[in-house]
């Protein structure tokens, strides 16, 4: 990666015109690259105004926190690049906390779940969101992630209607996850 970077600043430097579309093999290269090290190669993309391949590049940055964007980066990348990647990451968590937020439907009380067993699975809901939320990439949060984490809530449950609901709510939450935008 440092060396399509140098390679770049080079071609920069002699006046030689540096290709823009993300299917030129410098970088078609960066981006078989990327995921090694997605700042630095976002960083490159977004130096040479690159900004097609910035936007293929930016998935790959999903893997790491902004804490690893260096000062050097940011100035590097330019002020417009650095608000795209800090807006992907930012609106990610932030969508992520409204994806999840919303535990299943609650139902009328029954001989077999009263309300406060409702209570008690809104609880444990809220509980495995907030835990969820302090995860160290949740801008990243997979779609097995979510299954993993909120799937055992309905184990220990014997309410038929609690058992419908959950996974219903669950595969709403993963497609509505799914769907958020990965990219700048």
């Amino acid at each position: 990666i440092d060396t399509i970077g140098s390679a770049l600043d080079s071609l920069r430097r002699y006046g030689i015109p540096i290709p823009t579309d993300p299917a030129a093999e410098i970088w078609s290269t960066l981006l078989r690259q990327a995921h090694l090290d997605p700042i630095q190669a976002y960083t490159i993309a977004a130096s040479h105004d690159a900004s097609s391949v910035c936007v293929l590049a930016s998935e790959h940055t999903l893997s790491r926190s902004l804490d690893s964007v260096s000062e050097a980066d940011a100035l590097r990348m330019g002020p417009i690049y650095l608000r795209l990647l800090f807006r992907l990451h930012i609106g990610r968590n932030q969508a992520l906390g409204r994806v999840i937020k919303t535990p299943p439907k609650e139902h009328l009380p029954s001989k077999t779940c009263s309300i406060s067993a409702q209570r008690f699975v809104m609880s444990a809901w809220s509980l495995t969101v907030a835990s969820v939320m302090s995860g160290a990439r949740v801008h990243n949060t997979s779609a097995i992630e979510l299954r993993e984490a909120f799937g055992p809530l309905m184990q220990k449950n014997t309410c038929e209607l609690c058992k419908d609901n959950a996974p219903a709510r669950i595969s709403e939450m993963i497609r509505a996850w799914l769907a958020i935008r990965r990219t700048i």
